[in-house]
């Protein structure tokens, strides 16, 4: 082979040589971003979860208090009731009482 054509080979492994390089390192940088934009994309579910589960939680809780204050307003309803009904009782007797002291009277 000619000097030429042994340096001709020299340049053209040497050139392959360096774009296997360059392509491993692409290859490296390329694996080494979607690792980061899968680990970015894992703490986003995680964050993305947590925000529905305390949603969830505080729905669970606005439902909870909601069905306490229906409860309690139907107690309280239940206790005017019955308040309501001891002072009518109350004012039929005394209207009673003031009616027959009325006829003693007369």
């Amino acid at each position: 082979m000619s000097q030429a054509a042994v340096q001709d080979l020299q340049l053209t492994t040497e050139k392959y040589k360096r774009n296997e390089i360059e392509a491993k390192k692409n290859l490296s940088s390329k694996e080494s971003y979607c690792r980061r934009q899968s680990a970015i994309s894992n703490m986003q579910m995680k964050s993305i979860h947590s925000t529905l589960q305390k949603l969830y939680s505080r729905e669970e809780r606005l439902q909870i208090a909601a069905e306490k204050r229906v409860m309690r307003s139907q107690l309280d309803r239940k206790d005017l009731e019955d308040e309501l009904e001891k002072v009518e009782l109350d004012f039929e007797q005394r209207l009673v009482e003031q009616s027959e002291a009325h006829r003693v009277e007369l």
